[in-house]
């Protein structure tokens, strides 16, 4: 696994190519044939059976390389960042530039973080406000918290006094009769 091709097409944006190499995907792909070998129904075959080279003559020579990239990608993704040395800011975008016998070639897009350049900063002052806080701020803060941190308790020996919760059910009538939307 190696980093090939590091190129800066927008301010921020890195694309870099880098591949795995044959060895890597032959195991890869061999890892994914043994893993999905025992779904596969080939005629003349039991259930499992068959070998490699006929399921690759008969779905393709690229039936399980999406799987094996799959498996490969995120190692060889792994590798070369290390090697790219930059800190990257977002998911990569990925593309396959080639895969064939001789392993994979893969292109990521992927955002940098940006360079600041500050100037003329030294010489600035700043004034710190002073923040008083007064016993009432405190008060109120502390009742807030209070508030926050309150369970209800079900009351029913008492009448209802200011600052309780209460539910109300009620029934609207007209002559003793009820109407649409009185109930609640």
């Amino acid at each position: 696994m190696s980093l090939k091709n590091l190129t800066n097409p927008e301010k921020n944006v890195v694309e870099f190519e880098f591949s795995a190499d044959k060895e890597t995907f032959e195991k890869a792909v061999a890892k994914v044939y043994k893993n999905k070998v025992g779904s596969i129904n080939v005629p003349g075959f039991r259930k499992g059976k068959a070998p490699r080279a006929i399921i690759e003559k008969m779905y393709g020579k690229g039936v399980f390389y999406e799987d094996a990239v799959n498996e490969i990608l995120p190692e060889a993704y792994e590798a070369a960042i290390k090697d790219c040395e930059l800190v990257f800011v977002s998911m990569p975008e990925f593309d396959i530039v080639s895969i064939d016998d001789n392993g994979v070639v893969f292109k990521a897009r992927v955002y940098t973080k940006p360079e600041a350049e500050i100037k003329d900063y030294k010489g600035i002052e700043v004034t710190k406000a002073p923040i008083e806080v007064t016993e009432e701020d405190i008060n109120t803060e502390v009742e807030q918290k209070r508030v926050q941190a309150s369970r209800l308790i079900d009351i029913t020996d008492r009448a209802v006094e200011n600052g309780d919760n209460v539910d109300i059910d009620y029934e609207g009538s007209v002559d003793g009769v009820p109407f649409d939307g009185g109930k609640a």
